[in-house]
């Protein structure tokens, strides 16, 4: 596993935790989905079957002895698409929990449950549970259904827009927030104002914009994602500031007054977000396919792998591997180079930047003065 390092775990009620607590992606069917999305970066990926109530309550034991007494536990579950699993799976699983972490260390442990899905398989049934259980959702939607449907699709190659929304709607009615995750590729980049007022008028208040800079269909142009992000940027100002929240805007808003980035790709490193397989093979990242060298079902103690020189060398990667032109580039506090799996630029000197990089140095150098006289309004309070 590689050896240790500072501090990063300690001994506590007769185990070792973590120092810091972390949230746990669980992938209950690997890589399996219902949809063929053009851009799917883990597209055929750990097709391993399905983690059986065994293997899961393995897994909960052993990530919530991983973590500090009274620190929440929160569980993201991914794919794939999740709800392959079935709803009476969930069911079970959430009845596990309740099980193992309600005396769980000194008392009853926080367990925070995110569902990030493509919401084509919710049922009203299963959007009453989720809501019972305090679910958050992120459901997959790219904007309208003409540009939703040239790149989600179903297996037999049909659009997938309108069983999300359904969805969606069944999700909303029963109380369950609903975050809107929205892959900006080639199929939207061109629409931000299409794509950001379609999500203001269906009521997902809540938008995060992820950027298509790898998988099949190809790279997104820089440029054109910072011309998104203005476009976006330019709608939002106008009457939605604490109506609507948009990841990339609250982001900077939080590096401009000082404080650390929810948005791992703007971070100085890569935070901890271990992403465990339905075969218990653990991954530094859901984007790496870099296993962290244990097996949660196979005796490998999270506590431990998370503070491994790989799971270091993960985190570290990001900030030292910066190149000299992103750490000469006035907006580098904002940016901190992206994430190290969009540097695919190779420069003359051998280092390498983000393919995104003049979009976010568009976007960034738009929005300056805006969040920047905002943060100094904030400072003055």
């Amino acid at each position: 596993m590689g050896k240790t390092f500072n501090l990063e775990y300690i001994f506590e009620d007769g185990r070792f935790v973590q120092s810091r607590p972390f949230s746990l992606m669980l992938k209950p069917v690997g890589g399996a989905c219902n949809l063929d999305c053009a851009y799917c970066y883990y597209k055929g990926g750990h097709l391993s079957g399905r983690m059986d109530m065994g293997r899961l309550e393995a897994v909960f034991e052993n990530y919530g002895s991983s973590q500090p007494s009274g620190a929440p536990l929160t569980f993201i579950w991914h794919g794939g698409e999740p709800l392959l699993a079935g709803e009476e799976y969930l069911r079970e699983a959430i009845r596990l929990q309740k099980t193992l972490f309600s005396g769980f260390g000194s008392g009853p442990r926080q367990v925070l449950n995110i569902l990030q899905t493509n919401a084509t398989a919710v049922t009203e049934s299963l959007a009453s549970f989720l809501a019972e259980n305090g679910f958050l959702c992120g459901v997959s939607v790219d904007g309208p259904e003409i540009l939703h449907d040239t790149s989600r699709k179903t297996l037999s190659g049909d659009g997938s827009w309108e069983r999300t929304m359904r969805g969606i709607r069944l999700l909303q009615d029963a109380g369950v927030q609903v975050n809107a995750m929205v892959a900006v590729g080639k199929h939207n980049v061109a629409y931000p104002a299409q794509v950001y007022g379609f999500l203001k008028d269906a009521g997902l208040g809540y938008i995060q914009f992820l950027p298509v800079a790898e998988g099949p269909s190809g790279w997104l142009e820089g440029e054109d994602w910072g011309d998104f992000l203005c476009g976006a940027f330019d709608l939002w100002k106008i009457s939605d500031i604490g109506k609507v929240f948009v990841n990339y805007f609250d982001n900077t808003l939080a590096l401009h007054v000082g404080m650390e980035p929810d948005l791992c790709v703007l971070a100085r490193t890569c935070p901890p977000c271990p992403s465990v397989e339905a075969d218990g093979a653990v991954y530094a990242c859901d984007h790496l396919s870099r296993p962290l060298g244990g097996n949660m079902l196979e005796g490998a103690r999270l506590a431990e792998i998370m503070s491994s020189s790989q799971e270091y060398s993960h985190e570290t990667e990001k900030y030292l591997s910066l190149s000299e032109k992103c750490r000469s580039c006035p907006y580098r506090r904002l940016c901190n180079g992206d994430c190290p799996v969009h540097r695919t630029v190779l420069l003359e000197n051998g280092e390498r930047i983000s393919s995104l990089c003049p979009g976010y140095r568009k976007y960034f150098a738009y929005t300056y003065d805006f969040f920047a006289e905002w943060a100094a309004s904030i400072s003055i309070r």
